[in-house]
């Protein structure tokens, strides 16, 4: 019996996801197409699974073609699920690494706030309490920023050109685990 629990594991694992028809599209440079995509969807929380939309993806274009789009072929996906409009953009990994022989590897990664400055989320496996989600920071113009490497004093240096938020910042008003609003804020009150 022991013995089968792990194949058992594996193959509730196996089936716990999938692929969800969702109309969208794939922006690349100036190009938009409309697609049918195939979202995969955890059966147990019914949201995206993000996770396995990084690497790949799996579309119908209008003629009936079955395709895969990977990363390094589109600027963005672009798709509604309930009431959300998901938006994954293609970004060198910033796990880096080696995926498959390659070195160069780009992924889908989630715009989670949009604006001056972008919220994206990375889905990886589970470890020091992160559930799987790790942050990233992006200004304009400037690489991906790690969010768990910000202690208080990154932070102040990082949004600096908002004195106001600073001073959040240095009363711990807000802390790094309040990253979303943060971000909201400086967004919605710091744009020059």
């Amino acid at each position: 019996m022991k013995k089968l629990l792990p194949l058992i594991l594996l193959m509730l694992m196996a089936v716990s996801v999938k692929a969800v028809d969702v109309k969208g599209q794939i922006i690349t440079g100036k190009d938009t197409m409309n697609v049918m995509l195939k979202i995969p969807v955890n059966m147990i929380s019914q949201q995206p699974a993000y996770k396995n939309l990084q690497n790949k993806i799996r579309y119908i274009t209008e003629d009936g073609e079955k395709k895969k789009l990977k990363p390094d072929m589109a600027d963005e996906i672009k798709f509604k699920f309930g009431n959300d409009t998901i938006r994954m953009v293609s970004v060198p990994d910033p796990v880096g690494g080696s995926h498959d022989g390659y070195f160069d590897y780009f992924i889908f990664i989630k715009i989670y706030v949009d604006g001056k400055i972008k919220l994206y989320q990375h889905y990886s496996t589970p470890m020091y309490g992160n559930n799987g989600k790790v942050w990233y920071l992006k200004k304009e113009d400037q690489p991906l920023k790690l969010v768990a490497d910000f202690g208080r004093k990154k932070m102040k240096k990082y949004f600096s050109d908002c004195p106001e938020l600073v001073k959040k910042i240095e009363s711990k008003e807000f802390k790094g685990k309040d990253i979303i609003q943060i971000v909201q804020f400086y967004n919605s009150n710091c744009l020059n």
